[in-house]
């Protein structure tokens, strides 16, 4: 019987003991070679490359040395909450004017039994991309937040409401607050379902206007025609109002991007407060 050891406690071996096993004849000892062979390099260079394209696919990033809560695999559930969690930071950046300062976020339900912290970073992604001049990525968006003073606070709960798995983010600024809740329906689809506390399912994907208006007749009319007159096609619509407040909250998701002359049209209409895209 023989062994063959490439790797000890300590290097070079310290104790007696071990001393006397590498001197022993049926055991062959190299110093932590076992990396060097050309197979060994052949297969590490593979792995790299592999785990790089993975990564800039927008797959998962293995292995991550200055990535927080990027070290384990991210689970399959988990994955649709990334996308989900970056475009609501990409939305509420939209509408909350400000420096940012505050941002609070809770995982509800089965959710928040997994490590959330990736979901998370995404979210500061989502809303500093829109901010800064400079990429905001997974290595360096915590990092970003931190050195502006904006304070994240994660909380996770098993207790759920009327949606089982559900994300909650609350965005406070030096001039306002804003809230949005969202979801993934079935396995795969991402809904916003609610905005400042008004119920309503946003599909936040490709150009997606929000606008603030008074619970009047013929109003969502008046911005619609602007819109059409500006050849631009309404691809699904949304609303919630609260009779308490007269207004209403509405989600357009559009064909075409509004261009700044188009919202500000929108904007001077008498019954809209607010309009965002």
């Amino acid at each position: 019987a023989g062994a063959a050891l490439d790797v000890y406690l300590s290097e070079p071996p310290e104790t007696e003991a071990e001393k006397a096993l590498v001197d022993h004849p049926n055991v062959l000892c190299v110093p932590h070679l076992g990396a060097s062979t050309e197979e060994a390099q052949d297969q590490v260079a593979m792995d790299a490359a592999q785990q790089l394209v993975e990564a800039l696919r927008g797959g998962e990033i293995r292995n991550a040395l200055n990535a927080p809560g990027l070290s384990e695999p991210l689970p399959p559930v988990l994955r649709p909450y990334t996308e989900l969690a970056m475009r609501m930071g990409t939305i509420l950046a939209q509408i909350t004017s400000g420096a940012l300062e505050k941002v609070e976020v809770i995982y509800r339900g089965a959710i928040s039994k997994l490590n959330v912290s990736p979901v998370t970073t995404h979210l500061l992604i989502g809303l500093l991309q829109p901010r800064m001049d400079q990429p905001v990525n997974l290595v360096n968006a915590p990092l970003l937040a931190e050195q502006r003073g904006v304070e994240v606070d994660q909380i996770t709960t098993s207790k759920t409401r009327e949606i089982t798995r559900l994300m909650e983010v609350t965005v406070h600024t030096d001039q306002m607050k804003r809230s949005a809740r969202g979801t993934i329906f079935g396995s795969k689809f991402p809904r916003i379902v609610a905005i400042d506390g008004y119920h309503l399912e946003i599909k936040p994907e490709g150009n997606v206007l929000i606008i603030v208006n008074e619970d009047k007749p013929g109003v969502v009319g008046l911005y619609g025609s602007i819109l059409g007159g500006n050849d631009i096609n309404i691809a699904d619509m949304t609303f919630s109002r609260k009779i308490r407040s007269g207004l209403a909250v509405v989600g357009i998701n559009l064909d075409q991007t509004p261009s700044e002359a188009v919202l500000k049209e929108i904007n001077d209409l008498e019954f809209v407060h607010e309009a965002y895209s």
